[in-house]
């Protein structure tokens, strides 16, 4: 049975073809001036950032959404969840202008409303998944770790390598895989963030590393999203 799960990995694989379609239709116009094959490189490797960190946004709160139909309880989820819910939600607000709060008064006042209802009555099904899926940083592996270990899933990525597709391409086991990840991740983000930080850039990654790149988070979103099914299936 197709479940929430499978929805957003349909999406996001979706927009890691186009991404694949962009890079091979580059790579073949060789009447492109090198400035012009640098900037789409550069812009494909942001991209793909981008598309990867809302992916694993959006399995969080699909996790919770998941997890909060079969435990509704505070007591069943990490004492800390409450507390940081609160403290996000806060530190968000903190971040809006003046201006946008006058203009966004019933918006603002339903979220500290539903912040509320979640924090301080425990009310698990209120609307707060922005802010459980909220990241402070780039989507490295340590960042999304503590996004899901927030909603009680422990060891995200160890869980996503523990499939036997996984083990024959990047074992032997499961620990091998999971350091072959993220270092693969950070080796990824470090130069995402040498992109985004620098204002003239005269080199970007080559087509065949930016394709595998993306073939990269190609198999690492299915094994996050069958490692998500089976953490549901656990839970019950």
């Amino acid at each position: 049975m197709k479940t929430e799960f499978d929805a957003i990995y349909n999406d996001y694989t979706y927009e890691l073809k186009s991404l694949l379609e962009l890079v091979k239709s580059q790579d073949s116009d060789q009447k492109r001036k090198p400035s012009v094959r640098i900037a789409a490189g550069n812009a494909v490797t942001l991209l793909l950032a981008a598309i990867f960190e809302e992916y694993i946004r959006q399995q969080v709160k699909a996790t919770f959404r998941a997890k909060i139909c079969i435990k509704n309880n505070a007591s069943d989820y990490p004492p800390k969840l409450l507390e940081t819910v609160w403290r996000r939600s806060l530190y968000k607000l903190s971040k809006t202008r003046l201006d946008d709060i006058s203009n966004n008064v019933g918006i603002i006042r339903k979220k500290f409303d539903e912040t509320v209802s979640f924090s301080i009555n425990k009310v698990l099904s209120s609307d707060v998944g922005d802010v459980i899926a909220y990241n402070e940083h780039n989507m490295q592996p340590d960042e999304m770790a503590k996004l899901f270990k927030l909603i009680g899933v422990n060891d995200v990525i160890l869980s996503a390598c523990n499939a036997k597709l996984i083990l024959k391409n990047y074992g032997p086991n499961p620990e091998d895989a999971k350091k072959f990840f993220v270092s693969r991740m950070e080796d990824f983000f470090k130069r995402r963030n040498m992109i985004a930080h620098e204002i003239k850039f005269g080199s970007s990654s080559g087509s065949s590393q930016i394709e595998n790149d993306i073939k990269l988070f190609y198999i690492f979103g299915w094994a996050i999203r069958n490692a998500l099914r089976r953490e549901i299936e656990r839970f019950q």
